[in-house]
């Protein structure tokens, strides 16, 4: 009778906190449960889907062409495999120099790849269908218009997260799977898989599908590129032939007058202009920048690039303890390339064993780390415990320290942990979660959610560690 009590006051503790619904696992599908409750609380993308609908409603419609043309393209090469495996197993069912049982063995291959061929392909159909009637985006039916939204990412987990807020139950996730695993043909199956995988694929194809062409600005606190800027967007502006030619020369003289730092600076402003030219609230939530330079032993040159990313991988350096800083140092460190990874200078034209050196150029409003465990290659995982700290995470260490408009707020806030437990190729994820509302953690394992305590959160199941800036 006790037990039964204690097991009712859960519930009841549970009605009282929104956003505490569970997820039914429908065949090893804990990883994207996992992640889905990861995001489910985070606040600050839950609060952009839930008060923008109509907005989000618009812009998917706009780019339905877009969005089903990119699947289409993405699911090709599945198809084109499967054609070519039919093929084989067609010549190799009609070779009547096999025996009999080695034939009958090729045509069940081959049943089996016409099955998966033709659901393919009816996939394909139904995108196509979507391709063309969206050219008319302006006069599509009600129906029309659900058909559309039903079948992005973003629309279907803006519905999921709906319902997990509105009402705390146990919810069987069968819509948003069915375009999750129709989307990317890697997931379409009950095998086990990377809760990271599934995680960055949400995000990332919500980024794709909330695409649009912007002429956004990018900040800098550098008044030298500020102003040159101006002269470019002056030179492009003016139609003035002698206004032109004298714009160009006070642009080049300018230019070259520059600093290292502030060229190094407009290198950056660039390629975050090409970057953020298709732009989206994802983009501007999850994106950030590293900078990796490298350099020349013979003759010093340096070379650098600026890459984006939406979640961090840290590696695990070899040490008895550890903490999360000690992963930033391993990635920020500097390391001399190696007789296998040999770098071809741009300047003296040699293949040295250059110089990389890792730094992060921007910071993002939500950090997504991924603590990289698991080893593909000697098939093993790292259990080390790393610890990590609750709030305040400070990174201002492993900025660029050239400044930036943002770097001011370079700490955050802990909001999840998805946990990876058992064998790497079979293991179970899980999530810890603080309920924005309350501030209390809740573990959230499939369709069992319960509160935990503090000293819970510190696990060396972690794997993916979600983080938000504190602003």
């Amino acid at each position: 009778m006790n037990k039964l009590s204690n097991k009712y006051q859960k519930m009841e503790n549970r009605l009282n906190v929104y956003g505490l619904s569970g997820l039914m696992n429908t065949g090893n599908t804990c990883y994207m449960n996992s992640a889905i409750q990861a995001i489910s609380n985070l606040y600050y993308l839950r609060n952009y889907l839930f008060e923008n609908e109509e907005e989000i409603k618009k812009i998917l419609l706009k780019n339905a062409h877009k969005i089903f043309s990119n699947a289409e393209e993405k699911i090709s090469p599945y198809i084109t495999a499967i054609e070519n495996n039919m093929a084989t197993n067609l010549n190799k069912m009609n070779d009547l120099s096999l025996p009999q049982n080695i034939r009958d063995g090729f045509l069940k291959k081959y049943n089996e790849s016409k099955k998966k061929y033709d659901i393919l392909l009816e996939r394909v159909n139904k995108w196509k269908n979507f391709i063309n009637i969206s050219h008319h985006d302006n006069n599509l039916s009600v129906e029309e218009q659900t058909k559309i939204l039903n079948n992005t990412m973003t629309f279907r987990i803006l519905c999921l997260l709906k319902g997990m807020w509105k009402k705390n139950s146990n919810i069987k996730p069968t819509s948003f799977r069915y375009v999750f695993s129709e989307i990317n043909n890697y997931f379409d199956d009950n095998n086990h898989h990377d809760a990271e995988e599934a995680y960055s694929y949400i995000i990332r194809q919500m980024q794709e599908e909330l695409n649009i062409s912007t002429n956004i600005r990018i900040r800098t606190v550098l008044f030298e590129i500020d102003e040159l800027m101006k002269y470019k967007n002056d030179i492009n502006a003016t139609h003035n032939i002698e206004e032109k030619k004298r714009l160009i020369e006070s642009y080049d003289k300018m230019k070259k007058s520059m600093s290292n730092e502030s060229r190094l600076a407009l290198d950056s402003y660039k390629e975050m202009k090409k970057y953020y030219s298709n732009y989206s609230k994802i983009t501007e939530i999850f994106t950030s920048f590293m900078h990796l330079n490298r350099s020349c032993p013979l003759c010093d040159f340096q070379n650098h690039n600026f890459e984006s990313f939406l979640h961090l991988p840290l590696s695990i350096p070899d040490k008895q303890e550890l903490n999360i800083y000690d992963c930033f140092n391993e990635l920020c460190k500097t390391e001399i390339l190696d007789e296998n990874n040999l770098w071809n200078c741009g300047n003296c034209k040699q293949y040295v064993k250059g110089m990389l050196k890792t730094e992060l150029w921007t910071n993002p409003i939500v950090l997504v780390i991924q603590i990289k465990r698991f080893d593909f290659i000697k098939m093993r995982q790292n259990n080390a415990l790393i610890t990590y700290p609750l709030e305040n995470l400070d990174i201002s260490p492993f900025l660029s320290k050239i400044k930036h408009s943002n770097i001011n707020f370079s700490k955050y806030n802990l909001q999840s942990v998805i946990c990876h437990t058992g064998e790497m190729t079979s293991g179970h994820y899980y999530t810890y979660a603080k309920n924005e509302d309350t501030n209390i953690w809740y573990e959230f394992n499939d369709q069992i959610i319960r509160e935990i305590p503090m000293d819970r959160i510190q696990t060396n199941f972690a794997y993916i560690l979600t983080y938000v800036k504190n602003e």
